[in-house]
């Protein structure tokens, strides 16, 4: 029982990492119409997997951690040379 608990709460991780790869080869082909390296994706999908806090050091939501991380990559993007320069 617990064995099968854990199998499916790792096939879980397992999904949710690779839907956040999706979303960062979606907003690599939309931001610069190219694919992403594996050296991007890699630090991308760590930085989304973060765990965050607020001011006063308490942890956030899952959800929330995961939004803010989001809009943090979506800036980083759009702040790079490459995308200034392109569009």
């Amino acid at each position: 029982m617990i064995l099968a608990g854990l199998h499916a709460l790792l096939k879980l991780q397992l999904a949710e990492a690779e839907a956040m790869a999706d979303q960062v080869r979606e907003v690599y082909r939309l931001a610069f119409s190219r694919e992403v390296t594996e050296q991007e994706l890699s630090v991308a999908v760590a930085y989304l997997g973060e765990s965050r806090f607020d001011a006063e050091g308490k942890p956030l939501s899952e959800a929330v951690a995961r939004k803010e991380s989001f809009q943090d990559l979506l800036w980083a993007v759009m702040n790079t040379k490459e995308f200034l320069f392109n569009h």
